[in-house]
């Protein structure tokens, strides 16, 4: 082998061999990057950890091979980003190993990859000589050097994932990614996959934070929880800072209120005014808080009470307190991101799963029966989804109302295997469904045919914003004589598609689910005894199904200016039944002629009645016609 040769091969193996630099990475990332007026920073000229000097410690959390996670919950400008990027000028250049960068979306990821990491690498010598000379090296989404590649996506398309592994992977902004992504799945659950083939991964998880469950969130709980505590410039007392320590006047405008803050030292009270906070954070120190649930998984948490910039001054953050306190959406917005803390809502009412149970065995039923003798109307109510469809039978008399059944179908066709049963009352005597209530939120066309070929025995429904319901009309008919497209139905066909109130309902079902308010010395029987609506639950009722009734809570707003409080319902878990249950009460709701006749009919003392009795013989479900009301209100919405 000739000696040219021999030399280049040996080139090739020092290149791919090399160690790492031995020297900590923050230190290399000041002798190698330079920022230029290209990425945007506020501070051009060599990279200085000393503006931030909380992200060496983040710096030694990547280079640790102890350490395969860093989840930092951050609040706005705390440097998490740029650092991410200085940590990828490094592995291209000393450690090279397939990377991944995840955006939020994929327009954000293009401007990043243009207008912050490209500029990095083609500023700064070393890390652009990792490149080979073709033209095409450093593309938006890809970047190819001599050794490995760097691959940059939108969390919006995780089927870019597939089949490519990483050893590095930075996720930034992840409380911003869709939750799934349909069969694909999670979109971070995917990412993480990806590492798997590396003994040695690192993952590198920020995010402004949004609530308990979010992602970041998560991440952080999973971790040793580091906070960066700073030392009172007066006692030397350590704390963490936070939004809550700042004291102001709130009885000022937003820009006096601002003049007036300042920050008081959770021990000794002292006096701490904005100028003392850069040497506070430049002698702060991270301090770990948790046991991590997970080997090597490093968490977290910068307020953005931190930043060096004006922008987070205590008088600046004050002023936009005031600014945004009365509007809900600008002070989640302000929490989360300028301040890095979690948007918490205590839920003003919230239905206790163990209430559940106690409803079901306060008067236990086997499931597909009918527990009384007496007349009762059975009816179905279906909440049709995208992919399955969940119902609940209800067996419906003047003061209760009892779930017969429940569970769920594939196709809309299944239902009227169900609705015949047979289902036995408490004689075992057989009863069918005699009205099909089924919601037409999703799959509308299919449910209008499903409809117009079971007129009279199904009622479509539809939950609407209050437009056209009010609290004293919460339920309201339509006339439909057009499919969901705008073609006209045949001609003679049309359907009474029922407006059902957003909140009636849910209402009424919460205070049914409630426990009773009792007298002295009354047990909760005699109360329910006293109730005018008593719902019930069949005894295999599971705990899926228990999950889903409570799965809503009721929140409440702050007062506005006027002291108005608003309160509304919120989704916290996959809720099929609790609709279930609130369409059936709007059925019951249509129904109450029929169970008022009902009532005077079993109250009317034998041979008072001008019509001749009944004769015995006749099937309990037959002995009532169900009817509704369907209002006198045809317009066309």
């Amino acid at each position: 082998m000739n000696k040219e040769l021999q030399q280049n091969l040996n080139d090739a193996w020092t290149e791919v061999w090399e160690p790492p630099a031995n020297i900590p990475m923050w230190q290399w990332c000041e002798e190698n990057i330079y920022l230029s007026r290209r990425v945007g920073t506020s501070h051009p000229g060599p990279y200085r950890t000393n503006v931030t000097p909380w992200v060496k410690f983040w710096f030694d959390c990547v280079q640790d091979p102890e350490c395969n996670t860093l989840a930092v919950k951050k609040g706005a400008q705390i440097a998490f980003t740029q650092t991410m990027y200085c940590c990828l000028m490094y592995w291209m250049v000393e450690d090279p190993d397939p990377t991944l960068v995840i955006l939020p979306n994929t327009d954000l990821m293009k401007s990043a990859s243009r207008l912050r990491i490209q500029p990095l690498i083609e500023d700064n010598p070393k890390i652009s000589a990792t490149l080979t000379d073709k033209a095409d090296d450093l593309q938006q989404q890809e970047y190819k050097t001599k050794n490995t590649f760097v691959r940059l996506i939108g969390a919006n398309s995780p089927a870019n994932l597939a089949s490519f592994p990483h050893r590095f992977l930075i996720m930034d902004e992840v409380d911003k990614f869709k939750a799934n992504l349909g069969k694909e799945g999670s979109v971070i659950g995917l990412a993480s996959q990806r590492t798997k083939d590396f003994r040695n991964r690192f993952r590198a998880i920020g995010s402004t934070p949004t609530t308990k469950a979010g992602y970041i969130e998560r991440a952080y709980q999973a971790g040793t929880q580091h906070k960066y505590f700073v030392p009172c410039p007066e006692c030397g007392h350590m704390f963490v800072m936070e939004f809550a320590g700042i004291q102001f006047d709130s009885q000022l405008p937003p820009i006096e209120a601002g003049e007036t803050a300042y920050y008081k030292c959770p021990k000794k009270k002292c006096r701490i005014e904005n100028h003392h906070k850069a040497g506070m954070v430049e002698n702060g120190e991270w301090r770990q808080t948790a046991t991590p649930k997970r080997k090597g998984h490093v968490s977290c948490h910068l307020p953005g009470i931190y930043s060096n910039s004006d922008l987070c001054d205590f008088s600046a953050l004050v002023e936009k307190f005031m600014t945004v306190k009365d509007n809900k959406a600008d002070l989640q917005d302000f929490i989360n991101s300028d301040l890095g803390e979690l948007w918490e809502e205590a839920p003003k009412v919230a239905t206790a799963k163990a209430r559940i149970w106690d409803i079901r065995d306060r008067n236990q039923y086997p499931r597909g029966t009918v527990p009384t003798i007496k007349k009762c109307f059975l009816v179905m109510v279906a909440d049709v989804q995208k992919a399955h469809i969940p119902w609940t039978i209800w067996a419906m008399r003047p003061h209760d109302a009892w779930m017969v059944d429940h569970g769920f179908a594939s196709v809309l066709e299944d239902l009227d295997d169900i609705c015949p049963g047979p289902f036995k009352n408490a004689d075992g005597e057989s009863l069918a469904v005699q009205k099909l209530m089924i919601d037409t939120g999703y799959r509308t066309t299919e449910i209008y045919d499903f409809c117009l070929r079971r007129y009279g025995f199904t009622i479509p429904i539809k939950g609407e914003k209050g437009r056209i319901t009010t609290s004293s009309s919460p339920v309201r008919p339509q006339k439909i004589g057009h499919w969901p497209d705008g073609r006209s139905m045949p001609a003679g066909l049309a359907l009474v598609l029922q407006h059902i109130h957003p909140r009636y309902f849910k209402d009424e079902l919460a205070d049914l689910l409630a426990p009773p308010e009792l007298m002295e010395d009354q047990t909760e029987q005699e109360a329910m005894a006293d109730m005018p609506v008593r719902i019930h639950f069949h005894d295999e009722i599971d705990a899926d199904f228990v999950d889903q009734v409570t799965g809503e809570v009721l929140m409440e707003d702050k007062p506005d200016k006027h002291g108005v409080v608003n309160t509304y319902w919120k989704k916290i878990r996959v809720n099929d039944f609790k609709d279930c249950c609130e369409y059936a009460l709007a059925l019951r709701y249509m129904m109450r002629i029929d169970l008022l006749r009902l009532e005077n009919e079993e109250n009317e003392p034998a041979g008072k009645t001008d019509e001749p009795p009944e004769e015995n013989n006749t099937d309990v479900n037959e002995s009532r016609q169900v009817t509704y009301d369907d209002g006198d209100d045809w317009d066309e919405f």
